[in-house]
């Protein structure tokens, strides 16, 4: 058994007990998990159910700081589904609720989110925006991971952009 299908059970034995238990957020956790798992074995359909359902314990809960984590990975999952309008939106309910609970990295990983998102719909000056205001909330931070993954999303818009100019 690979590691993701060895995690995807015990997510699952971790959601059982804790439904047991009766611990919402930790339920909510074991969801975010198996969405998590979900998304990277391509398993959108199932990813996005799990989403949901973390996103319902954690509104329950009032956790903001979670449902930007679970905003986001919707938004990921109907990126890789083509579905533009709903990655569109959760990136946009992920920035929102980022900046409510002062995550700035998070902010930052929302806006190259709807980056990407504008980069599909070949809406190149908005993808440039969005990508410059990710890149300046993570050099303020000296968050250098994710400033690297900024910089290569402006290049390539930049790089689309030049393109388009010839």
């Amino acid at each position: 058994m690979d590691k993701l299908a060895e995690a995807e059970v015990s997510f699952k034995k971790a959601l059982e007990f804790q439904k047991m238990v009766n611990r919402s957020m930790n339920q909510g956790n074991a969801h975010r998990g198996l969405g998590h798992i979900y998304r990277r074995l391509n398993k959108l359909d199932e990813a996005e159910v799990s989403y949901h359902k973390a996103l319902e314990l954690y509104m329950a809960s009032n956790t903001l700081f979670n449902q930007g984590i679970v905003h986001q990975g919707l938004g990921e999952t109907y990126l890789l589904m083509n579905k533009l309008n709903e990655a569109e939106a959760s990136f946009q309910k992920a920035l929102e609720v980022k900046k409510a609970a002062n995550d700035v990295v998070g902010q930052g990983i929302a806006m190259n989110g709807l980056g990407r998102v504008y980069m599909k719909r070949s809406q190149l000056e908005e993808a440039k925006s969005m990508f410059e205001e990710a890149l300046k909330l993570h050099k303020q931070i000296k968050a250098t991971s994710y400033e690297q993954h900024d910089q290569l999303c402006l290049d390539n818009v930049l790089n689309k952009m030049r393109s388009a100019w010839k």
